[in-house]
């Protein structure tokens, strides 16, 4: 056994010292237990492993900074604080940095606790990886136009100073900052001369970034003028350069008006012979300057065409792509026109919809469709924003006078140098109806259940009445005849006495589960530490009887509730607990409460027997007259109290429900909307 176990080590020993990563094992006293070649030969420390088997991990560091195998600034500047932090992250459960050797090597450290004690260190080679991020940066900032490289999430990874000083200013960029966020400073910063709001430059931005190559010139309040040329790569990165042409455009615009002055001049001395014959010098020389400023103007004027060719390409480019997507779409849609509100361009989804042909469509405007009135169209467009909704619910008139109930997504969108709306359309009308039928249902639902609730308000207190004289005179009868009756027939009295009680009983049940919203204080705000000791006080005599312990985790919050309703359901709770208690076990009882997800929930938790998991029992005993025991176990009951603690939170707009495993306690949830 021995013989295998050391040939199986030798074998494992091997397969880790052929790996390029150094490995390293400790145990739970931090002290290497185990090392392979591959750590060992990361520093000129250490000659053999033997050397360093059972040194503690601060043993190392400092061997390391002993013999100056590490090039960290922090390490050479105070070292005893490095150790600190070098310890601190080892007794993370994980952690993973990179470091440089005193030989100019770089290496990423990774560090792992062992669940049972102990941790891993692995130490990898990252030189080349190193060499090859300061070379990419390098080459980045000797770039002089800006530069950068934006992620496929549209995030920052690579910048020059360049591209930082002229494309934000007042902002300062950071790797993995959102474009969007960039934009959002520079529209609202005042710097940058927009011909549209903001909002609009954003979204224009934003649809520009999606195309392949896209080109636009930045022109800022100080006459600084960057053209900006964007491509988008394969893996779906946008790489960005930035140009300054502010010089370009100050020599165009002194030719632009060196030509109107010459212009004017020509008019002048076509007005007068002799102010034409008195400025003949000055007219000789403009000439030449005009012949000259033609030559630059020509020059300009090419780069200029190219630009338009190319611009002319990418928007025939673009509207192919919309129109196969504006004609392909199976919804209707429709182009229009935000300042005469006529339709630009319909598919033809939106003729079969509608009823006109595309030219009958092209002739309307948007009022003679819309079957709403201009202030019922407004109020909804305001609803709609206060909402936050990204659509509009209005009503459309078909070719045949028919209304159709629609629901409307708008948006704009640049097209031939016009600024559109582009508009989808979805027929609701079936939807609407089936959400007012049942709008209806539900009114319906809640009369009959007020009925029924009045109907078993009336009748359980009527029959109290009855069930009270059954009682009263079958104990009477039971007196009154004892000893003449034998003992079949004073069961049978029994039988009649205990029926009524347990009738009247139930009664009473009924008629507290109908009283739940009828009767009571009103709904406001509730300290619920002092409904707790409301309740504690009403069941101290119980609670001493079963030697229970009751105790308030915590700070108890002030709830919007009905108080009596609320103590109602607290004390069916905690009766429940007391009840299904082991009869050799003192009760155990907590109370506690915790904000989450806007609502306060309440806990009430106790050792108790518990229920079953798996039966569909957590549901069942919230239902009316449900119990999960025989009649007479456990004190017995009529199965009501839980129902209406659910009828009472469900009131409140809460949830209530049950956790717990059998023989291991319960816990009882419920939630209240109250103050934090």
């Amino acid at each position: 056994m021995q013989k295998r176990v050391a040939k199986y080590s030798e074998i494992l020993s091997r397969g880790f010292n052929s790996l390029r990563t150094g490995l390293a094992i400790f145990d739970d006293d931090d002290r290497l237990v185990y090392c392979n070649e591959q750590f060992r030969f990361f520093f000129v420390s250490f000659e053999a492993i033997d050397d360093i088997i059972g040194f503690s991990y601060e043993q190392i560091l400092r061997q390391i900074l002993r013999n100056k195998d590490i090039q960290n600034q922090a390490a050479l500047a105070d070292p005893e604080q490095w150790i600190q932090q070098q310890l601190a992250l080892h007794r993370e459960s994980f952690n993973a940095r990179t470091d440089r050797l005193g030989d100019g090597r770089w290496i990423d450290i990774k560090e792992r606790r062992i669940p049972k004690g102990g941790a891993i260190v692995q130490w990898t080679d990252a030189t080349d990886r190193m060499r090859y991020d300061i070379r990419l940066r390098s080459a980045a900032e000797s770039i002089a136009d800006g530069f950068a490289v934006w992620n496929a999430d549209d995030r920052l990874e690579l910048f020059n100073e360049n591209y930082a000083k002229h494309h934000a200013p007042g902002l300062v960029l950071r790797p993995g900052i959102q474009y969007r966020d960039v934009l959002e400073v520079l529209a609202h910063s005042g710097d940058l001369v927009l011909k549209t709001r903001p909002d609009e430059w954003i979204a224009h931005r934003l649809a520009q970034r999606q195309l392949s190559v896209s080109e636009e010139v930045f022109q800022y309040v100080d006459d600084l003028y960057l053209d900006v040329k964007e491509r988008r790569c394969e893996d779906g990165s946008v790489v960005v350069t930035m140009n300054d042409v502010s010089l370009l455009k100050l020599q165009e615009k002194e030719l632009i008006f060196r030509g109107q002055t010459l212009e004017k001049t020509i008019y002048d001395l076509e007005m007068s012979k002799d102010t034409l014959e008195r400025q003949g010098i000055e007219l000789v020389n403009l000439s030449e300057a005009l012949s000259q400023s033609r030559i630059e103007l020509a020059t300009v004027n090419e780069d200029l065409e190219d630009r338009i060719r190319e611009r002319t390409a990418d928007l025939a480019k673009s509207e192919a792509r919309y129109r196969q997507m504006f004609e392909g779409n199976q919804a209707v849609a429709l182009l229009v026109d935000p300042e005469s509100n006529r339709i630009v361009d319909a598919n033809q989804a939106a003729e079969l919809f509608y009823g006109w042909t595309r030219d009958e469509l092209l002739s309307l405007d948007m009022s003679m469709i819309d079957a709403l009135s201009p202030a019922e169209t407004n109020a909804e467009h305001l609803q709609s924003q206060a909402e936050g909704r990204d659509h509009n619910y209005l009503k459309h008139r078909l070719a045949s006078g028919v209304e159709r109930d629609v629901e409307v997504h708008s948006g704009p969108i640049e097209l031939d140098g016009r600024t559109l709306l582009f508009w989808m359309i979805h027929d609701i009308t079936e939807r609407r109806a089936a959400e007012q039928e049942l709008t209806e249902k539900n009114a319906e639902l809640e009369r009959s259940n007020a009925e029924l609730e009045a109907f078993a308000y009336v009748a359980s207190h009527d029959l109290r009445e009855p069930l009270r004289n059954v009682t009263s005179f079958s104990t009477l009868l039971s007196r009154k005849l004892a000893d003449r009756l034998d003992e079949d027939e004073q069961e049978y009295l029994r039988f009649i006495h205990d029926g009524a009680w347990r009738m009247d009983q139930l009664v009473r049940d009924l008629l507290e589960l109908s009283r739940v919203g009828r009767v009571g204080e009103p709904i406001g705000e509730v300290p619920m530490k002092d409904v707790l000791e409301a309740v504690a006080d009403h069941m101290r005599s119980r609670l001493e009887e079963f030697h229970a312990e009751l105790e308030v985790l915590g700070d108890m919050p002030i709830v919007i509730t009905s108080r009596d309703e609320i103590e109602r359901v607290l004390l069916n709770l905690i009766g429940n607990a007391l009840k299904y208690s082991f009869p050799d076990r003192s009760p155990r009882i907590t109370v506690s409460a915790e904000f989450v997800d806007g609502v306060w929930r309440f806990c009430v938790a106790d050792n108790g027997i518990g229920i079953q998991n798996g039966e569909g029992y957590e549901e069942r005993i919230f239902r009316l007259f449900q119990r999960l025991h025989l009649r007479d176990e456990y004190g017995g009951g009529t199965g009501v109290g839980l129902a209406v603690c659910k009828k009472v939170i469900e009131r409140h707009g809460g949830k209530i429900w049950v956790e717990s495993e059998q023989g291991e306690g319960s816990r009882f949830y419920f939630t209240l909307r109250g103050h934090i």
